[in-house]
């Protein structure tokens, strides 16, 4: 009888234990990218706009099947934000590595029309990328000091 009940606290003590669940420890690098919903409207050149931080925002177009412009150089420090305004979902991605071996890659959700992505541009350095989805839409982000 007493292995029993000692069987049964051992078991009511794993399972309490078991399911306390101990904090996660996250990480995050100096490289930020988000998906988010908002929407804004841009013309064909990159659209310039100041974050809180003062850093530089640019924004490439989404549109037709294309990035608008399909070329961009920006500085250190610069926020670049694709807006989806297609009808169809894209997913905006660097090309793969080795062909910008220093810096980082990057990776959209699936974009639906009105939303965007935005990652932050932190070493020099030319990252080609492309999307997923459409593998013939290209790009390119010349990163300079």
């Amino acid at each position: 009888m007493k292995k029993i009940v000692l069987v049964l606290i051992l078991v009511a003590a794993l399972l309490f234990f078991g399911c306390i669940r101990q904090p996660t420890q996250t990480t995050t690098s100096t490289f930020e990218a988000t998906t988010t919903g908002t929407q804004s409207t841009t013309t064909p050149e990159a659209q310039v706009t100041t974050t809180r931080e003062g850093a530089s925002v640019k924004t490439v177009t989404i549109k037709n099947s294309a990035f608008d412009p399909p070329e961009l150089k920006v500085k250190v420090g610069t926020v670049v934000k694709w807006v989806n305004e297609d009808s169809v979902v894209h997913k905006v991605v660097s090309d793969p590595r080795p062909i910008h071996i220093n810096l980082p890659e990057f990776a959209s959700n699936e974009l639906g029309n009105g939303r965007s992505y935005i990652f932050t541009f932190a070493q020099t350095g030319t990252v080609a990328y492309h999307c997923q989805i459409h593998p013939s839409m290209k790009g390119k982000i010349i990163v300079e000091d």
